[in-house]
């Protein structure tokens, strides 16, 4: 995933001047059905979204709105072309497979709720679109398949995964060619009946029992005078429209469930008052929040349990106040001296960190602010020294502390996790999947190779097939610690050496793997894949590379057609990484070449290099490495551009291609903190067609 900001999703075709290149649309038609009379609000139904995929302005593949991971509260705002200004009214909400509907009434007192009123009458086709935050994005890459709304799409696509949708906007012009919009005005007017408003429902006044006219009436004479219905008693009327009566149902069931929330959202927070008087502020602020957002009891209690534990870093917090979570990260950060620390947070809490320890920011000290701040102990740092176990404790009960342990860890590693070798990155297709189970990335395939029209102008049928490749993404992890030794000697200094070692076990583990899994690949680069080329002519020089140049370029797919692609990459071992720099940078052939027991002198005329500049050059360690089964110090490889087509996959979960470091907090068997590490990933050969190797000697 991406770390820029998500955008909002609106509606293009009703962006105005307030909002910013943040702001998109997800744009459907609206169904809208008015009833009104004097002294009535109008009410109105909208399909507000189908699910099909749509166009964004900030995609450059087709959108689509997972459904599952809507959420919404019980009323949403209605508004004109997404402008809060402009408001038109508020809505019930109901998602129902892979549409959004709308139940509402026009509230709004402005122009623009009269002109929609207007328009609708006199036959205007409103459409609708929906409007909200999304907070999580998955992109799905060209070849793979998947499943949203119980459709399938193939990729490229973006899936927007969980939407907090906000509002709802009448707008002029939709994008959702899938649905319609129509207006059923045919209970508007200030003179409507009541035998009138039973034939808009469709009932027939001459089905209802007494019973059944006595409800009816009472919703007909609640709706004019915009009051909101009583229950409905049980009827025998036939013909009675069951939509009437399952909405005011659902109304009222809907209700209670929402007071039975909110009941139990506020016992949760008394309890939680009375346990921790001093945090009641901070707990009424929440539950405010919980009622309003619609938030679960569980999810509640949850934050209810955080807030208990997070306690304000005593005399920690800067003047202009700085979150002590950044300042402390920032002092640490310093006190280490990590590389780019001075970039990782703004000049101002930059500032605020140097203020306030100068550079000298030691891990006992800042366990022993955690642990003060915790309300569970107090006393210097010496009293830490001397009680250890209880201090560890009550500084780890303040949530704080592993909130800065963590933020400084992850920026520890990184710096030593980029300084080992990458060069994966340069020759491997790059894949995001989103859980451990294998994947596969589909490559369409058929023959749909024009021809020449047949007589009697029919076009011939083509057909289409797929290649499959598979992969997997599996944990790699590795357990630290800080000891008992390195607190007491208020060594801060460790923890950026142990995050150090973290983070290059982390890219190391990354190299063995991928490397083994490519090494491994003498039943994948054959001479019946025509993808392999020995000898003693195949060392690396003139003749060779255009060699395998010319065996790269006669590469067929499946139909026997030429893949038509050109290689991009030359991949070296270290010997050869020298030689293969001259061969691209040269403008001449007349270079002495050596390398193992050969030795080739270019001297033929003309003297220009075909081949200077053509190829990448790409140096790999590991290619020669005693270590990984298949090295070599004579063997090359011509390769595609990934991500055209590669030999190689490798695949990180949810795309996080850097390691996850996180603090356990207090060991009970040992006096220290434990840190983790740990990287989710997969490696896999994928088309031999991408790729040829030659070998050297």
């Amino acid at each position: 995933m991406s770390s820029a900001p998500l955008p909002y999703l609106a509606d293009r075709g009703a962006r105005s001047t307030e909002h910013d290149r943040r702001d998109s649309f997800f744009e459907a038609a609206a169904s809208l059905d008015f009833q009104a009379s004097d002294g009535a609000l109008p009410t109105f139904e909208m399909l507000a979204s189908t699910g099909r995929p749509i166009r964004q302005w900030w995609s450059r593949s087709p959108v689509v709105l997972d459904m599952s991971g809507v959420r919404h509260g019980d009323e949403l705002p209605i508004l004109r072309q997404h402008n809060p200004d402009r408001i038109i009214g508020h809505a019930s909400v109901s998602i129902n497979g892979s549409e959004i509907s709308a139940h509402g009434v026009i509230s709004g007192t402005g122009d623009d709720a009269e002109e929609v009123k207007a328009n609708a009458r006199n036959g205007y086709p409103w459409q609708a679109s929906v409007g909200g935050d999304i907070l999580d994005l998955e992109e799905v890459k060209t070849g793979k398949l998947v499943t949203v709304n119980g459709e399938r799409y193939a990729g490229p696509v973006t899936i927007v995964r969980s939407l907090e949708l906000r509002e709802i906007s009448f707008v002029t012009l939709g994008a959702d060619a899938g649905t319609s919009a129509k207006v059923a005005a045919s209970a508007g007017g200030a003179d409507m009946t009541f035998e009138e408003w039973l034939q808009s429902q469709g009932i027939d006044p001459e089905a209802l029992t007494e019973t059944g006219t006595k409800t009816l009436r009472a919703m007909f004479e609640a709706q004019q005078s915009g009051a909101p219905a009583s229950p409905p008693v049980a009827t025998d009327g036939a013909g009675v429209h069951d939509d009437i009566f399952d909405r005011i149902e659902a109304t009222e069931e809907r209700s209670e469930a929402e007071v039975a929330r909110q009941e139990e959202l506020v016992a949760m927070y008394e309890d939680a008052a009375a346990r921790r008087p001093a945090k009641v502020g901070e707990f009424k602020s929440i539950l405010t929040k919980a009622i309003h957002d619609g938030a679960r009891p569980e999810r509640f209690k949850l934050q209810l349990m955080r807030a208990a534990r997070s306690y304000p870093m005593v005399g920690v917090r800067s003047d202009d106040g700085t979150p002590q979570r950044d300042l402390l990260t920032a002092a640490a950060l310093q006190s280490c001296q990590v590389a780019g620390h001075e970039k990782m947070y703004p000049d101002q809490v930059q500032q605020a960190a140097h203020d306030r320890f100068r550079g000298r920011l030691g891990l006992l000290q800042m366990l022993t602010i955690a642990a003060n701040a915790s309300g569970e102990w107090s006393g210097t740092e010496t009293d830490f020294r001397s009680n250890l176990a209880a201090g560890l404790q009550a500084a780890f009960s303040n949530g704080d502390i592993s909130n800065v342990l963590a933020d400084s860890a992850n920026k520890m590693v990184l710096p030593a996790f980029q300084a080992v070798e990458q060069s994966w990155r340069r020759i491997a297709h790059r894949s995001a999947p989103n859980d451990f189970k294998e994947y596969k990335m589909i490559r369409l395939t058929g023959g749909l190779e024009y021809e020449l029209l047949a007589e009697g102008g029919k076009i011939r049928q083509g057909t289409i097939g797929d290649e499959v490749f598979t992969n997997r993404a599996r944990t790699y992890a590795k357990n630290i610690a800080l000891t008992r030794e390195d607190i007491i000697n208020d060594d801060l200094g460790m923890l950026d050496q142990v995050m150090r070692m973290l983070g290059r076990g982390a890219a190391l583990a990354i190299n063995t793997v991928f490397w083994t899994e490519f090494m491994a690949n003498s039943a994948f680069f054959t001479a019946a894949n025509k993808n392999f080329i020995d000898g003693t002519d195949s060392v690396l020089g003139l003749d060779s590379l255009t060699s395998a140049e010319t065996l790269f370029y006669d590469q067929v797919d499946s139909d026997k057609n030429p893949m038509a692609l050109s290689p991009a990459v030359l991949l070296v071992p270290n010997a050869l990484k020298t030689r293969a720099d001259r061969w691209m940078r040269s403008t001449a052939t007349n270079l002495s070449t050596t390398g193992g027991t050969s030795q080739v002198v270019q001297t033929e005329q003309p003297d220009d290099n075909p081949h200077a500049g053509k190829f990448e050059v790409v140096r790999s360690s590991y290619l020669s490495n005693a270590k990984i089964p298949g090295n070599s110090t004579t063997a090359w490889y011509l390769l595609a551009n990934p991500n055209d087509l590669a030999v190689i996959d490798i695949g990180f979960l949810n795309g996080r291609d850097v390691p996850f470091v996180e603090n356990v907090g207090v060991d009970p068997d040992q006096l220290g903190i434990k840190m983790r590490g740990y990287h989710d990933m997969g490696v896999r050969l994928q088309d031999h067609r991408a790729g040829v190797k030659v070998a050297g000697a």
